[in-house]
């Protein structure tokens, strides 16, 4: 008998529950979903942001930081 692909990754330890919940949904669903993730990810983004103008650093700094760069 031939393993799968899949059974292989579970196997190995992978966590494929939020593939299999995703392939679930119906692409419109997957498509509102990730636009969700997107805006939310743009509203942390545009609040760290304006907590770093207020603490006073400098633009170059802020926008390093908000690229992640130290």
């Amino acid at each position: 008998m031939e393993t799968s692909a899949w059974q292989l990754l579970i196997d190995e330890g992978y966590d494929v529950t939020l593939i299999e919940e995703n392939l679930r949904l119906t692409p419109t669903e997957r498509i509102n979903n990730q636009s969700s993730m997107a805006e939310s990810v743009m509203q942390l983004r545009d609040a760290m942001r304006s907590s770093l103008i207020k603490s006073d650093r400098a633009p170059s700094d802020t926008q390093s930081a908000c690229r992640g760069e130290s």
